[in-house]
């Protein structure tokens, strides 16, 4: 950026080798040019690949005006995602104590955390960063299409700040807002308005699926346990085959755990 390069000139640097441009519009080469004003030698493009993706979240927003969204579930051998249960009954344990540590390091790591009404309603969950050192309290995000919540759900407690849409009328209470909104476009507009680059989503198949369907995730991390139950609830169904070359797909055993974790990554192109 601009202030950089001031700053590498007064030194006296005589040379700069840079991975990738700053993709925001407003400085874009302007650094660059700046340094090659001055007489530095600059190089551009060293391990540009490896820097796109270092930077993908930063790339994804100011590009195409939507936070990067990490898609995050986990799953039995046999794909399943929960068995079928009454409200408030104890949920499939599928994590153990490595991987539900991890998925508080996910959370750590974004500003924000999506989950639908059914998620809410099945297993109210609070959405906090327990089991991870952080002092960040990501923005909780909520589809409740009618309101249909109770006012005693964990996501409105006002620990932190909840941002619920709905096809309702809009309101605002303390650390509580409601907007009017439920389509993908919509949303996205709304979350990139309000600075959120990094979006967890938590949610259950229903919103998983939705996303992956109009193509919009850009990093999925997949839990999978060594047991499996038969009959409950389907993971998520991904559409990769015909486009592998896009991905990054990695697939490694989690830690000390048993558990296995695919974590796959859109490639950034620019």
């Amino acid at each position: 950026t601009p202030p950089c390069a001031d700053r590498i000139i007064e030194k006296g640097i005589p040379r700069v080798v840079i991975g990738c441009e700053d993709p925001f519009p407003e400085v874009s080469g302007r650094g660059i040019r700046k340094l090659q004003e001055a007489g530095i030698e600059v190089v551009v493009g060293v391990e540009r690949e490896a820097c796109l993706q270092l930077n993908r979240a930063f790339i994804t927003y100011h590009l195409q005006h939507r936070p990067y969204i990490t898609l995050k579930w986990a799953q039995t051998a046999d794909g399943k995602i929960d068995r079928i249960r009454e409200p408030q009954e104890s949920a499939l344990q599928i994590s153990d104590h490595y991987t539900a540590m991890m998925v508080h390091k996910l959370r750590h790591e974004s500003d924000a955390i999506l989950v639908g009404r059914n998620t809410v309603y099945m297993d109210n969950p609070s959405l906090s960063i327990r089991h991870w050192p952080s002092e960040n309290k990501p923005l909780r995000i909520l589809f409740d299409r009618n309101k249909q919540l109770s006012a005693q759900a964990k996501i409105f407690d006002g620990s932190q700040t909840s941002l619920i849409f709905t096809e309702q009328a809009s309101k605002q209470e303390v650390n509580n807002e409601w907007i009017q909104a439920y389509t993908w476009p919509e949303i996205m507009e709304i979350l990139y308005r309000k600075g959120i680059q990094r979006l967890l989503v938590e949610g259950g198949r229903k919103i998983h699926q939705s996303l992956i369907d109009n193509n919009l995730w850009d990093e999925i991390q997949i839990e999978t346990a060594p047991f499996e139950i038969g009959s409950g609830i389907d993971a998520p169904q991904l559409h990769l085959a015909e486009k592998k070359d896009d991905f990054i797909i990695v697939q490694k055993q989690a830690g000390s755990s048993d558990r296995q974790i695919c974590h796959i990554v859109r490639k950034i192109y620019k």
